[in-house]
């Protein structure tokens, strides 16, 4: 649109007009449209606008957008300003900006995104990821599904993870993956759901 154009090479004046719609959903979208194209040209400012300008309830929407659309274009780039993210971002919001950002990555270059995963800190922002990359990797490569997802610190998501790369594998390999169960560095409580999955295919 108009504004989506206008903001390319005027971010400021565009950001302007856009405040000063008098509707409030027309003025949200205009703002959103600006902001997308603002974070790719200019994040330093574009964030340091978001963190002082906007109220906090939108900020999650100016964020989740702004870097889908960056992390679409340039993932390498946008996941270099993940860690810039305002105060007021709280660790659900981080983890799902995070999750965003790492499924554009993997289906751009799934080797980088990988290395960049692996270098996040345990937490939720590292889980959230590391859930996308084995989503995205299981069918194709249920091993390195499996070892991925059991580096997943919340046990919660640990298991599911794991069920999920675990399911593909028996499909093209059970007898590799219930070696891998078996050796993997679990708890044996851990290990029993997805012993019991394997058993209930080798029965099917």
């Amino acid at each position: 649109g108009i504004v989506s154009d206008w903001s390319k090479y005027d971010q400021k004046g565009a950001l302007l007009w856009a405040d000063s719609l008098s509707d409030e959903n027309a003025r949200g979208r205009a703002l959103q449209s600006v902001y997308k194209n603002w974070m790719q040209a200019d994040p330093n400012a574009a964030l340091a606008y978001l963190e002082t300008s906007v109220d906090e309830h939108k900020q999650q929407n100016f964020l989740r957008d702004g870097f889908h659309e960056w992390s679409r274009q340039d993932p390498a780039e946008a996941v270099t300003w993940l860690d810039q993210l305002p105060e007021s971002v709280d660790e659900n919001e981080g983890a799902d900006l995070y999750g965003s950002v790492a499924r554009n990555y993997v289906q751009h270059d799934p080797m980088a995104a990988s290395e960049w995963i692996s270098t996040l800190d345990k937490g939720p922002k590292r889980d959230s990821s590391v859930e996308t990359l084995v989503r995205s990797i299981s069918k194709t490569d249920p091993e390195a599904g499996f070892i991925w997802a059991s580096t997943v610190s919340d046990e919660k998501k640990r298991k599911n993870t794991l069920n999920e790369s675990l399911r593909e594998w028996i499909k093209v390999d059970l007898n590799a993956a219930y070696d891998a169960v078996t050796e993997a560095d679990l708890e044996a409580a851990e290990k029993k759901p997805l012993l019991d999955i394997i058993e209930n295919a080798k029965e099917k």
